[in-house]
């Protein structure tokens, strides 16, 4: 969750806090707008080494596609603000690219990074192929959150490409990649905003 002047930006996993706990996402805007009152939670070592071995596990998948010589581009991150990202993945979108690596997206009320953006057949305002969002996770099976994380990813891919992309992937911590049908339908997260 981000303030940008007047205006409240949040991210999927923003959305996935508020499913699991309204608290958490209520103490996360009273962080925000009153700083110094409280203090976050800086998470357990546990999750701290979970987090390590996420990233590790996505920088595996990154270097795997590398090895298998796939068209891979890495969304630039050092001295990049948000806008800057978001214009490097759509310039890379609309290049072509394959793959599109931390690829940064954004509308009015939310904004992230997909681990993976990948190029499959289909018209989008970029012409006859569109991107579907992947996400590398941990665990050996997909979880629903996962699918809620991905579900806004495509949310937002749809604003940039002007089509919902048909299908979201999950590369779990085995390196299976299951994928899920969302048979093209949006979400409606404005619902979302307006419960805060």
């Amino acid at each position: 969750m981000q303030r940008t002047k007047d205006h409240l930006t949040f991210s999927p996993s923003d959305l996935c806090h508020f499913l699991d706990s309204e608290y958490v996402t209520w103490m996360d805007r009273f962080v925000l707008e009153y700083p110094g009152t409280a203090k976050p939670d800086l998470g357990s070592e546990t999750e701290k080494i979970l987090q390590q071995k996420g990233m590790e596990n996505e920088r595996a998948y990154l270097k795997k596609l590398k090895a298998d010589g796939v068209d891979v581009y890495e969304v630039p991150t050092q001295g990049q603000t948000l806008s800057d990202k978001v214009a490097a993945t759509t310039t890379a979108m609309r290049d072509g690219r394959q793959v599109i690596y931390q690829a940064a997206l954004q509308d009015p009320e939310f904004a992230g990074y997909v681990d993976f953006l990948v190029k499959t057949p289909g018209d989008s305002s970029f012409g006859n192929y569109h991107y579907e969002p992947w996400d590398t996770k941990l665990a050996l099976s997909a979880k629903p959150y996962f699918l809620i994380q991905l579900s806004c990813y495509a949310d937002l891919l749809s604003k940039t490409q002007g089509r919902m992309p048909l299908n979201l992937h999950i590369v779990l911590g085995d390196q299976t990649c299951p994928s899920h049908t969302g048979r093209g339908r949006s979400l409606n997260l404005s619902v979302f905003n307006s419960l805060l």
